[in-house]
């Protein structure tokens, strides 16, 4: 659905457009990121380059509405096209409607008259209070220890992640690094996991990552993995690996949490004399160390999302996470950041669209599997795999692929194993 809106700079002398039927929804106070556009020059009122589009979405700069918007707002409302006011560093939209014109209009008299004689006065008098009333700096650190860590470290994370979330910048990848249908990527490919928590070495991820490592090196010219913990496989496949460690004892979440901070500076400085094409990361829970080194180093960046941790913890645990709303900024910083981002299947699009991601940056990727290494055994393979564990040749043999857990549904598997027998007309199964 289209909702083409007037976008108009703060100073009400730069205009574009945006389509944005988000917009269509809001009634009041909305959390709500828009795609600012590119501003041309406003010749003559503000309003008459405001014509023919469904509504305006005013730009602002102050904590309050100048007199020039409140005016702009009033005479669009009277000609009946809705109006926004939007802060674009915290990422807020606020309907503007008659009542709201009326409320600005007084915020704006008090800002203008009253502020500057209350104001000077204000802070003097909060100068002189606070020199006779200042707590002692014993007193203070008392306070703060009363206070839970958990809650300090969770503050200090969000502020962070918030701080990067204003700085973020896609990087696209320049026409020269594009590959071509009969070379690579041209210059170093980079692989980041920092799951540090979860040392595997078999099962359902631990094939995934592979595989996807596998492909991604024989499209680029150099390639290297930075690991929490190596993967044996990848070894085999000739691929260079740098092991990164783990970012804190026991993989608890005062770890996870703060494994950014630690993964941060041993990765910067690989990437400073690598200077990659790209990096593609498998985003871990709390993670958002290739979304910071990309906003910083100016580097594309590949996010491979395969479905939120937290909503699996609450499904399959029954509790949610700790720190489970930084790992949410985190989440959206990295979304925010990709170049592209990388999803197994249409639910996690949809579930991404529905966090206001542009589906423009999100690519759907099935999983699948290198047919070669997967293939079927042979009749006598079969045949020595099943003397090897003790199975007759006529036994029916289940396999299962994948980690063994919930998440990849082994329930319904265990519930149909009992079924076999019966179904295929076979004496049941001690």
């Amino acid at each position: 659905m289209s909702f083409r809106c007037a976008y108009l700079s703060a100073t009400l002398d730069g205009c574009g457009v945006i389509d944005e039927p988000r917009l269509a929804s809001t009634t009041e106070r909305h959390k709500l990121s828009l795609n600012t556009p590119s501003l041309a020059p406003v010749l003559g009122r503000p309003l008459d380059v405001c014509r023919d589009v469904q509504g305006i979405v005013v730009e602002m700069d102050l904590g309050w509405a100048r007199r020039s918007q409140i005016a702009l707002a009033s005479k669009a409302l009277s000609r009946s096209q809705r109006v926004w006011f939007y802060w674009p560093k915290e990422g807020v939209v606020e309907v503007v409607d008659s009542e709201r014109v009326r409320s600005w209009k007084r915020h704006w008299l008090f800002v203008s008259t009253f502020g500057q004689v209350l104001l000077p006065a204000w802070r003097a008098w909060y100068a002189a209070v606070h020199r006779v009333f200042s707590w002692p700096s014993r007193l203070r650190q008392w306070a703060r220890a009363k206070v839970p860590t958990h809650l300090l470290r969770a503050r200090r994370n969000r502020n962070i992640v918030d701080a990067l979330i204003d700085r973020v910048m896609p990087v696209p990848f320049p026409p020269e690094a594009l590959p071509t249908a009969d070379g690579r990527i041209p210059g170093t490919g980079v692989y980041l996991r920092t799951d540090f928590w979860s040392k595997i070495t078999s099962g359902g991820s631990y094939g995934h990552t592979s595989y996807v490592v596998k492909q991604l090196a024989a499209s680029t010219e150099d390639f290297v993995c930075f690991m929490a913990h190596p993967f044996a496989l990848i070894d085999s496949f000739g691929i260079r690996q740098v092991e990164l460690g783990e970012a804190g004892d026991g993989g608890g979440e005062d770890a996870i949490v703060e494994a950014t901070r630690y993964y941060y500076p041993i990765l910067k400085q690989h990437l400073e004399q690598i200077r990659p094409t790209y990096i593609y990361e498998r985003l871990a829970l709390g993670s958002y160390v290739g979304a910071a080194l990309s906003c910083e180093l100016k580097i594309p960046y590949i996010v491979e999302y395969n479905g939120s941790e937290i909503s699996m913890r609450r499904s399959f645990d029954k509790g949610g996470y700790i720190y489970e709303n930084v790992y949410l900024l985190a989440e959206e910083f990295a979304f925010r950041q990709a170049t592209f981002i990388s999803v197994v299947s249409e639910e996690v699009r949809k579930t991404l669209v529905a966090r206001g991601i542009p589906a423009s940056k999100i690519l759907v990727n099935p999983n699948g599997a290198d047919l070669d290494a997967y293939r079927p055994g042979t009749a006598s393979e079969k045949r020595e795999i099943r003397r090897s564990v003790g199975l007759p040749e006529e036994a029916c043999v289940v396999g299962f692929s994948g980690t063994f857990g919930g998440w990849h549904g082994v329930e319904v598997l265990a519930a149909a194993i009992p079924e076999l027998p019966r179904r295929l007309q076979m004496a049941p199964v001690g």
